[in-house]
């Protein structure tokens, strides 16, 4: 388990992004970490083709004790070893508009990237209020383009997630209060709103990634409907009013979250989290939970751990070894990929004490087989609050983290690569 002295911390935070002059020496994994001074928290990470990395937060600044504090938008563009290139804040000083949040981020066709999130403006018809803010920015984060969007002109909504249809228009997710969602379409070439649709929902949370899959896109989250708490996921048409499939995954009496999705084979696969033990026992606290469909959405069964079938596979953290009971907290899956093996890799945050380690939550990495069984599990993290955001595969085999570290009340974005199985070298 990898520890970080707050000595080391601490340099690290004064050099901020000086990081550029640090060796990172033979190691091909490393952490990093960014901060410019203010609350930065992660929300999004995407790769580059020059092999390189884009990370996305939003940033909370405040020059003076008592000056209203402001959200921004930040990006920060790194080379393959996690050095930074460049830095941007959207928008820059000077901008009347008073808040921009972070949702997603998604790597342009075209080139450069396109960013989802909100915007709060401080004048004008819709002060105060929330709007999804869309932007478009180049290789060089240079801004190229912008629009704010709502379904209804006047009523709040949160953006949440952003693809890219084939003929490379945007498509964009957002929520509207805990019932309803929007899909909106924006033209690539005029950012001009080409469609926009509603959908009822029931009480919903959304994850903050968007698939497209031959034309239409897929939504997922956690869904509570009548009593049943259980995974959401919907396939549809961006301007249909009707969809293909939508469904509540769950267990009756049991909870069952999903947080993040990913294409799996011709299906999905969904992580979060249980409070069903692989027992089939009622817990107290949620373990780390990952299921896969079909293309059709219909759950696919896994075998566990013990070999035996079942529909998700969940990753208590139980000492096997003694009577203790050492997982009593809330675990959940933050972020999944497909590994180049065709396996799994899920990214979450634990509490150190579940897994013996120094300082108040961890980053943990799980890698499954095809069949849900775990090959092997890794930890690692500062001393201080880590929190899982975004895990990718690389060409290598390694894989590439984003997550945001909370030391005492500053927020810090933490940059990572492992090595194949996990572990930083």
């Amino acid at each position: 388990m990898r520890k970080l002295s707050s000595i080391f911390l601490s340099i690290l935070l004064i050099s901020c992004l000086s990081e550029t002059s640090v060796d990172p020496g033979s190691s091909k994994s490393f952490i990093r970490y960014f901060n410019g001074g203010n609350n930065d928290e992660a929300k999004g990470l995407e790769l580059s083709n020059d092999g390189g990395f884009a990370v996305l937060a939003t940033t909370r600044i405040q020059k003076a004790e008592a000056d209203i504090p402001k959200t921004k938008i930040k990006v920060i563009k790194t080379d393959e070893r996690g050095n930074p290139l460049w830095q941007r804040l959207y928008p820059g000083f000077g901008i009347p508009d008073r808040d921009y949040t972070a949702s997603a981020i998604i790597a342009n066709p075209d080139g450069g990237y396109i960013i989802v999130g909100n915007i709060i403006k401080s004048t004008g018809a819709f002060a105060g209020i929330s709007r999804t803010y869309v932007l478009s920015i180049d290789e060089n984060g240079v801004p190229l383009d912008s629009t704010d969007v709502a379904f209804t002109d006047g009523v709040a909504e949160d953006g949440k997630a952003v693809a890219i249809e084939a003929s490379g228009n945007i498509v964009t997710l957002s929520t509207v209060g805990a019932d309803k969602m929007n899909l909106t379409v924006i033209d690539k070439n005029t950012f001009a709103t080409i469609s926009k649709r509603q959908h009822s929902a029931g009480e919903t949370t959304l994850a903050s990634r968007l698939l497209t899959d031959n034309g239409k896109v897929l939504i997922s989250g956690k869904n509570t409907l009548a009593g049943l708490t259980g995974v959401r996921l919907l396939r549809i048409l961006p301007d249909s009013p009707t969809s293909d499939w939508d469904y509540l995954i769950g267990e009756p009496g049991y909870s069952i979250a999903g947080f993040d999705f990913c294409k799996y084979g011709t299906g999905y696969a969904i992580v979060g989290a249980t409070n069903q033990k692989p027992d089939g026992s009622l817990a107290t606290d949620t373990d780390v939970m990952v299921f896969r469909t079909d293309s059709e959405g219909n759950r696919q069964s896994f075998f566990d751990e013990k070999g035996e079938l079942r529909t998700f596979a969940s990753f208590p953290f139980d000492d096997p070894l003694t009577t203790e009971n050492e997982d009593n907290q809330i675990d959940a899956g933050s972020s999944i990929s497909v590994t180049l093996d065709g396996g799994l890799i899920l990214l979450s945050s634990i509490n150190s004490s579940a897994i013996k380690g120094r300082g108040d939550t961890e980053f943990y990495l799980i890698k499954i087989d095809p069949f849900g069984k775990r090959e092997w599990s890794s930890s690692f993290g500062s001393r201080f609050k880590d929190e899982g955001i975004a895990i990718r595969p690389l060409k290598d085999g390694s894989f590439i983290a984003l997550g945001t570290t909370t030391q005492g009340s500053l927020k810090i974005l933490t940059l990572f690569k492992t090595n194949q199985y996990g572990k930083i070298d």
